[in-house]
């Protein structure tokens, strides 16, 4: 994931390497699940898509932190215990 600007506001930019037959139908997933959800507070919004030979791009709503930054937090945030369990449960 790097960091850059669309339409003078700060976003990620997630590259996929689109070569592997597996992971580009999981991206290709991801990005019709992020357009059908216009605004949730605890999904990132998908502002637009990319894509050359090698990578699909999706420029996405650049989040406060990354995940290994709130989970330093998990201890000390012991009422979010259940939807973080909820969330990995999602994850897998």
């Amino acid at each position: 994931v790097y960091s850059g600007y669309f339409q003078q506001t700060e976003v990620a930019i997630k590259q996929i390497d689109q070569r592997n037959p597996r992971i580009k139908k999981i991206a290709k997933d991801e990005i019709e699940i992020l357009k059908t959800i216009k605004w949730h507070p605890n999904i990132v919004q998908l502002f637009c898509t990319k894509a050359d030979n090698q990578y699909i791009y999706l420029v996405l709503e650049l989040c406060q932190m990354d995940l290994s930054d709130f989970l330093k937090y998990e201890k000390e945030l012991d009422f979010l215990r259940d939807k973080i369990d909820i969330l990995r449960q999602a994850t897998q």
